[in-house]
């Protein structure tokens, strides 16, 4: 017996309704005269309850109060607090989802070119078994927002709120409610950017809505794949009523998936959808696509069979097979696979003729169930024979619910009038309870609801309704509606009052069944205002119960799903509490902070020990016969006799400033006052540290002041020694040595690590007067630790310091100037060594000017010849380098060159020997050489001529005037290593200079290895005269004790920055006034000197003062980065602080570039990365080091490392002047690959084989390399200058650990003067695909980006610029139509005039732009990938995802490196790197 419910019609008297059925107590109404009351029973055995549920009394849900947040200090009762929330966010968050939702699905207005992308199917089907080998981890783990010490209520549930209207949003985009609970487990966000990602990535194919993806994989791997036909629009079945699971809806499938479909039938599903996105024109074959028809719908009948594969309660006598029925399904699934893989296998076919055999099928069933009904009514008769009271309905089936067996839930609303399912057995009898609704309106002038329901039909697909009735007992009659389309092959709906309900007549049964039908159509329409009375109150008494339940179902789902948020967000608190008291482990006194005391007290302990026992051997020094030797020497310095001044202002002021002259002893006196002070005082622990700006510097004087100290011969940096030095790649140092010197991107590299300098007393910051960008930021550093630590000491060193300026830096405070030990020095200019040499110069020599000739007039002249012949010549007068016409005469303004020497007033009033000869005058050929000679470039012929004037013909002129020195060494000051190079070939060639018994040549030079270096310091045996070539690091860095002549080019490597190009150049610039003197003051260490300068006293009085401070010209990029990494606080404020601070727009420049290349974020907190860590570490400009660092993460590090260089330096490709023709011919040769990258590494890599080939052969390489170039256009110079860049390129990598080197020394030899025998050399596991054009140019637009811009028909554009061009001379020039690629990465840009022109370029693919972009944003609703807001691309939201996983992954491999310096990434993530690397190098389809 069926539970009976209590009616809901308790008012039901004044609306004309009855109830029929017995119950064991009613209530007492007052019954209305027209009323019947009447029980009518009917048996329904064996068969299923309906469960309607128009009548039925719905149970009212507890009344819960109201509640409010609580006080942030009392927590909430969990329960509570999940059904406040889901109370509280139901129907507001359901708006707000939405909203979103049609935010998302908005087309976007179509600006700029949308070019299509997709992934082929074996890179998406690899890129999905690597996240399959991942496991479920959580992909994106940089989604995750959570982190908090404390959870605020406040914010914890707003963020819940944002949680709970992305599940809604997801809702709605038709992924299940289970999955959408999976992607937040996982991620923990609040963004639906990233729920969607996680979802697109890890979510199976057959659980993903249409739309997300545009390919199918089968478990063996299988792609299905349609191309995208633009424009393609859904078109709507006519017959939306009919329920067929096959052709569902795009509507039904993002609103109301459900999980009972399976993996073939979505597979269907998707096919037939796919239709109205995609074309396809393959012929049609019947014969396969029939038997997959029908192999499809046995299949769909087989997966009916399984136990909760639907909604219907299976009969009593059905017994399944489960085993047997899923086994047979695996078999027809295999089958339907392998039948789709087959090339004659047409999807659309395949469908149609599906949906026809369901057809079928549903025909088949229909006929059935007639049957059953008509077996069912022949019982229910014999039933009415026996029990007459209660007749039966034969035309009506109350058992199997409305509109046959594919009504699963009883009409369109899903179950909303069923009534609560009978308890019954196969052998119980049903009774139905029926309430009599008296349908009586009597002076009804209005419509009836049967024909509001025929206005419906003719509306809505001509529909024909007709009508059957039955009288069930007296006065009690029931009737069901059917409405037909037109179509004949389409099934009918049938509708049929609810179980519960009746009328008294057959025509108020008609009319009520009516009201039930329109109701069911649409339960939200306003067409019941205008129906009687009775029909109006029932319509709203369904419509008040279906909200109360579906109000209930609501709150239930947003309990469950509050639930979720809350446990979520509560585990990430407590996560991040967990990670935050590790962190900060220390701060509350804890256990950690206890152990962290006890180290650092170990430590003070031990340093103690060890200075004792240092401070004992010392003392025993003091006595031996070896240091006081050493001591007389050094007492006879200018420094000695201030050495109680120093020592008695430090002990009495923390920051003390030293002016010292050249040769005063400065260097290497002051470190060894304040070592030897502690060592004799009665500290009991202390060190000091003294940075030089070179590393020669620092090693030279290291060990100058170690023999000078007493120390053991080879002591220097152990234990035995009292003094150490450190440098890059180099570090000699122990415990026991109390003075370290280093160089200052050394310190600056331990303040990292080391904030307050533990265990050092003093530091010392030599040659500050230099102004580098590094000196000027450990100032700033060393100001700031003052505060922090006071009794820290100070002490800053110079030459030509401007001391009033760095004392009021540190608060004003003092300044010990001490002068200098020097010799006269003789200076000679331009026009004396002229002068005294007699050098010629020839109008076409490479140091001429290149001077346009003046035409001075022209005419015709009759020449006359023998015989009485003549003829008529025309002539053209020219200017001449005569003294009647010479632009550089004394009395004229333009004069370069001055006859009477004038005194340099600025030189600490000490005038050259020369300023007291008034009156000199040159000769007219040394006025007629000035005058051609090119003062901007270095004249090597000069210098070699200079050279042998001084060692070897001013020994035989046996003159007066002749005051060069016959002994000590030459020192020629050069710009760079290129320079010195290339003037050692020409000296070691020459016939006497050459001759290595009369002559010892050395380079001097910060690069070159430490055997080259110590010759420079030694004075050669007697008869041996040393000639030392050096850049500016012996102006101060070092000090060559033997020097008397100076020779100085007036040159120096200057690194310049061009604020609109916004690129670092390395450029031969004039030196400063300062520098010029500190040149000339080398010649005077040991006795009366000669200073030759190869530039005009003219441009002396031009050239500055002083040189500008680093930190005001140069790029600031590689500082910011320092200061991120110190945390020192915000960039510009650390900035500010400076001796003198750098423009604004130097700063703005520098922090945009760091955000452009992705080492900082972009938020106002300015976030260092991880490869901002990396590039920290990197002293070269930052798109150089993010070059190489990808150049070695995706091993190409070979041709990275070239161009590179290239970029840095110069190209290698020359364009001689008349010869232009003949050098792009040349060049095109070299063309590869649409690059001019790639171009230049061809030549690189063809001359570096060439000449590998020549070396062998020992003899003659130099001309035949020579002549290779010439012939090729190329420049043997530069390239070799690029093969030496490449190996400080590949140094830099080894000393910061991201390339691993059996013998690091191999691969990072440094400059080596002879150039023949040293390469290169990148290890093996780094260079893998160097051959990789896809994986270079990967690389390079790492580096280079944001330098990116994209072609529309023949020009160029991007986010800042349009309308550019390819610059003539590139390689792509006049191919902009045939490139390879829609995409180019250039290194610069040029402007002519209005036009913008890219210069030095390289397609690149755009997978590439996808995976390296800085910003990437995926529109997952609208298939759309938007790059840094400017590049789309037309791409399904899963590959879009797939591409962001390793965008992620790459950002991984750089934090897991950052924080395991140790690791090796060419062992680390194999398998990601492999699947990278095979995407990058296949093309997108």
């Amino acid at each position: 017996m069926a539970k009976k419910k209590k009616s809901t019609y308790k008012n039901s008297v004044a609306r004309g309704f009855a109830v029929v059925g017995g119950s064991k107590k009613t209530e007492e109404t007052t019954a209305s005269p027209s009323t019947e009351t009447t029980n009518v029973q009917v048996d329904h055995s064996n068969k299923k309850q309906e469960n309607d549920a128009l009548p039925k009394s719905p149970t009212p849900p507890k009344k819960i109060k109201a509640t409010t947040s609580p006080p942030l200090e009392q927590p909430e009762p969990e329960d509570d607090m999940v059904l406040r929330l889901a109370k509280r966010f139901g129907s507001v968050n359901d708006r707000k989802s939405i909203t979103l939702f049609e935010a998302l699905s908005q087309t976007d207005k179509e600006e700029g070119k949308v070019r299509p992308f997709a992934l082929t199917a074996d890179i998406e089907y690899d890129l999905l078994q690597v996240l399959r080998h991942q496991g479920n981890s959580d992909t994106f783990a940089a989604a995750k927002r959570l982190g908090r010490k404390s959870a605020n209520p406040l914010d914890r549930d707003r963020f819940i709120g944002q949680m709970d209207v992305t599940h809604r949003t997801l809702g709605k985009m038709g992924f299940s409610s289970d999955d959408v609970d999976q992607a937040f487990r996982a991620t923990v966000s609040s963004d639906i950017n990233d729920l969607l990602d996680w979802l697109c990535v890890h979510l199976p194919y057959e659980r993903m809505p249409v739309g997300f993806f545009d390919k199918y994989f089968t478990e063996e791997g299988l792609s299905i794949r349609a191309d995208l036909a633009p424009d393609v629009k859904q078109e709507k079945d006519a017959d939306v009523e009919r329920h067929v699971e096959s052709q569902a809806s795009e509507e039904q499938v993002e609103y109301q998936r459900k999980e009972v479909e399976q993996d073939d039938d979505f597979k269907a599903r998707t096919l037939q959808a796919a239709q109205q996105y995609y074309d396809d024109d393959e012929e049609e074959e019947e014969d396969i696509n029939e038997k997959h028809a029908k192999l499809k719908v046995e299949l769909s009948e087989l997966e009916d069979k399984l136990p909760g594969k639907s909604k219907k309660k299976k009969k009593a006598t059905e017994v399944v097979n489960v085993d047997e029925v899923k086994t047979k399904i695996d078999k027809l699934r295999k089958t339907l696979r392998d039948m789709e893989g087959n090339w004659e296998f047409d999807k659309r076919r395949a469908q149609a003729l599906f949906v026809e055999e369901q057809k079928k099928a549903l025909e088949a069933r229909r006929l059935e169930n007639e049957k059953i009904k008509h077996q069912q009514q022949e019982e229910m008769k014999v039933q009415k024979e026996e029990a007459p009271a209660e007749p039966a309905d034969d035309a009506l089936d109350f058992g199997l619910g409305f509109g046959g067996e594919d009504e699963d839930d009883g009409g369109l609303f899903g179950g909303l009038m069923d009534e609560e399912a009978a308890e019954s057995t196969p052998t119980t009898t049903a009774v139905s309870s029926y309430t009599i609704i008296d349908t009586a309106t009597p002076g009804w002038k209005g419509r009836y609801p049967k024909d509001m329901l025929m206005d419906y039909c003719k509306r809505n697909g001509d529909l024909r309704p007709s009508y059957t009735k039955s009288e069930v007992s007296m006065k009690c009659w029931r009737a069901t509606v059917k409405l037909a389309p037109p179509q004949k092959n389409t099934e009918p709906k049938i509708y049929e009052l609810p179980s519960t309900l009746a009328a008294m007549t057959k025509e108020g049964a008609e009319q009520l069944v009516a009201t039930t039908c329109l109701f069911e159509l649409d339960p939200d329409s306003a067409v019941y205002k205008i129906m009687p009375l009775v029909f109006k109150y029932l319509w709203q008494e369904w419509f008040d119960e279906k909200s109360k339940r579906e109000e209930a179902e609501r709150i239930e789902a947003d309990r469950k799903r509050m639930k979720l948020f809350v446990d979520l967000v509560d585990e990430s608190y407590s996560l991040g509490k967990a990670k935050s008291s590790l962190d900060n482990v220390g701060e509350l006194g804890t256990a950690g902070d206890q152990s962290v005391n006890a180290n650092i007290s170990a430590a003070a302990s031990k340093r103690k020990k060890v200075f004792a026992r240092v401070k004992q051997n010392f003392q025993k020094r003091l006595k031996t016969d070896d240091y006081m030797k050493m001591k007389g020497k050094r007492q006879e310095l200018p420094m000695w006799a201030y050495r109680d001044q120093v020592l008695e202002l430090v002990k009495g002021h923390q920051v003390v400033i030293v002016s010292g002259e050249t040769g005063c002893g400065k260097s290497t006196q002051v470190p060894q006052f304040l070592a030897e002070a502690l060592l004799q005082g009665a500290s009991e622990t202390g060190s000091v540290i003294c940075t030089q700006p070179r590393r020669i510097s620092a090693v030279s004087i290291a060990k100058r002041v170690s023999i000078e100290m007493g120390d053991w011969p080879r002591s220097l940096g152990t234990k035995n020694g009292m003094v150490g030095y450190q440098i890059r790649l180099e570090s000699k140092v122990s415990e026991e040595n109390v003075l370290v010197f280093c160089t200052t991107g050394i310190l600056l590299r331990r303040l990292e690590s080391d904030p307050n300098l533990d265990g050092v007393t003093h530091v010392i910051v030599d040659e500050v007067h230099e102004r580098t960008i590094e000196s000027d930021f450990l100032l700033v550093i060393l100001r700031r630790l003052c505060s922090i630590r006071p009794d820290l000491k100070v002490i800053l060193m110079s030459a030509t310091v401007e001391a009033h300026k760095f004392s009021e830096y540190f608060g004003r405070c003092p300044v010990i100037s001490v002068p200098g030990r020097t010799y006269p020095v003789q200076v000679q200019f331009l026009e004396d060594v002229i002068e005294a040499t007699g050098y010629t110069l020839e109008e076409d020599s490479p140091y001429a000017l290149r001077r346009q000739r003046v035409r001075r007039d022209h005419g015709n002249i009759d020449v006359t010849g023998k015989h009485g012949t003549s003829r008529r010549v025309r002539l053209d007068w020219f200017e001449e380098d005569t003294d009647d016409d010479d632009p550089y005469d004394p009395t004229t303004v333009e004069s370069k060159l001055s006859t009477v020497k004038q005194h340099d007033s600025d030189d600490d009033g000490q005038q050259e020997e020369d300023d007291t000869n008034e009156g000199v005058k040159y000769s007219k050929q040394t006025r007629k050489m000035i005058r051609r000679i090119d003062e901007d470039r270095i004249n090597y012929d000069l210098l070699l001529d200079l050279l042998d004037y001084i060692c070897v013909r001013s020994r035989e002129q046996e003159s007066k005037n002749n005051q060069v020195p016959e002994k000590g060494a030459v020192l020629v000051f050069l710009p760079g290593m290129p320079e010195i190079r290339r003037l050692y070939d020409l000296v070691s060639a020459h016939h006497i200079l050459g001759d290595s018994k009369k002559f010892l040549l050395i380079a001097l030079h910060s690069t070159l290895s430490s055997e080259h270096q110590e010759k420079a310091f030694d004075v050669p045996p007697e008869g041996i005269r040393k000639i030392v070539l050096s850049t500016n690091i012996a102006e101060t860095g070092v000090t060559i004790s033997d020097v008397t002549v100076v020779i100085d080019t007036g040159m120096a490597k200057v690194v310049s920055y061009d604020k609109k190009k916004r690129i670092t150049r390395l450029r031969q610039m004039f030196i400063a006034k300062a520098n010029a003197r500190q040149r000339r003051g080398r010649a005077g260490r040991v006795q009366e000197g000669l200073c030759f300068h190869l530039f005009t006293q003219d441009k002396f009085t031009q050239m500055a003062d002083y040189e500008t401070p680093e930190i005001m010209r140069l790029p600031l990029e590689e500082l910011c980065l320092r200061i991120k990494v110190c945390e020192l606080g915000p960039i510009k404020e650390v900035l500010d602080s400076a001796l003198d601070a750098p423009s604004g727009d130097l700063v703005n420049n520098a922090i945009e570039t760091l955000q452009e290349v992705q080492a900082l974020s972009t938020d106002e907190a300015q976030t260092l990365t991880p490869l901002g860590a990396h590039l920290a570490n990197l002293p070269v400009d930052v798109h150089i080091g993010k070059m190489i660092l990808f150049g070695a993460l995706f091993r190409c590090l070979d041709p990275v490392l070239t161009i590179a260089a290239a970029l840095s330096f110069k190209s290698p490709f020359v364009r001689p002047f008349g010869k232009e023709t003949e050098a792009d011919i040349a060049r095109a040769k070299f063309q590869y690959a649409d690059s001019d990258f790639w171009t230049i590494y061809r030549a690189y890599d063809t001359w570096r084989a060439h000449l590998q080939k020549l070396l062998q052969q020992k003899s003659g390489w130099r001309r035949k390399i020579r002549e290779f170039c010439d012939k090729h256009f190329l420049s043997h110079d530069n390239l070799e200058m690029i093969e030496d860049m490449k190996r400080q390129y590949l140094g830099l990598l080894i000393s910061i650990g991201f390339v691993k080197a059996d013998d690091a020394g191999e691969f990072i030899d440094r400059y080596e003067v002879k150039r023949q025998t040293k390469w290169c050399v990148v290890p093996q596991a780094y260079n893998i695909h160097a051959r990789s054009v896809p994986v270079v140019n990967a690389a390079i637009m790492a580096g280079l980006y944001p330098k990116l811009a994209e072609r529309d028909d023949e020009v160029f554009f991007n986010k800042k610029l349009a309308g550019m061009k390819i610059h003539p001379s590139s390689m792509l020039f006049g191919r902009q139509r045939i490139l390879s690629s829609d995409f180019l990465v250039y290194n610069t840009v040029v402007m002519n005039g209005d036009q913008v022109f890219l210069w030095e370029s390289t397609t690149v693919d755009p997978v590439a732009v996808v995976l390296l972009a800085a910003d990437m944003e995926i529109k997952h609703k609208q298939r759309r990938v938007i790059l840094d807001g400017w590049i789309k691309l037309d791409c399904f939201a899963r590959s879009a995802a797939l591409l962001k996983f390793l965008r992620i992954e790459l950002n991984n491999w750089l934090t897991a490196k950052m924080h395991r310096p140790d690791l090796d990434l060419t062992s680390y993530s194999e398998e990601i790197m492999d699947v990278m690397v095979k995407t990058l190098e296949n093309q997108v389809d």
